[in-house]
């Protein structure tokens, strides 16, 4: 039968500390990734800069914008994680879909700003809806990089 003197004994660990667990860092192979959350994935200087493309193309409010415009961007980005869009290409790197995304949804912003929508619409009507305009053509955009995967699409050039 144990007795009390055996669990209190000199180098056993006492019961009310928990032992110190080491972080255990996975040794990947060559071209494999560990997922990694939105900001982290964000945090590159580049997609930093189109964030801000976005933001300053946005009529909306600091609060609207993250939760109608950065949110859905930060769910894609977390499921693109570290893919390339392509086998060769300038998005053939770790991370081109998301680069890819980013950069056509910026250039969308941008290039909306400069139609007024909905066309033929009297202009009160339309300063009153150019909101929600600018909002359908980022996620029509947004919508537009997943069909057109493989290809190099950028609303602003000219076929």
């Amino acid at each position: 039968m144990l007795n009390q003197k055996f669990f209190l004994r000199p180098g056993r660990l006492r019961p009310d500390v928990l032992p110190i667990v080491e972080a255990i860092k996975p040794s990947l192979s060559p071209g494999y990734f560990l997922p990694m959350t939105a900001s982290e994935l964000l945090a590159t200087t580049r997609r930093q800069q189109w964030l801000q493309s976005l933001w300053d193309y946005s009529s909306l409010p600091k609060d609207m914008d993250r939760e109608y415009y950065l949110a859905p961007l930060e769910h894609c980005v977390t499921l693109m994680q570290q893919f390339s869009l392509t086998e060769s290409g300038p998005y053939a790197r770790p991370g081109g879909m998301a680069d890819y995304m980013l950069e056509t949804v910026s250039y969308a912003a941008r290039l909306s700003k400069s139609y007024m929508l909905p066309v033929g619409a009297p202009p009160e009507e339309q300063a009153a809806q150019s909101a929600a305009w600018n909002a359908v053509v980022l996620y029509a955009v947004k919508y537009l990089c997943h069909l057109h995967v493989g290809s190099t699409f950028r609303p602003d050039e000219k076929e």
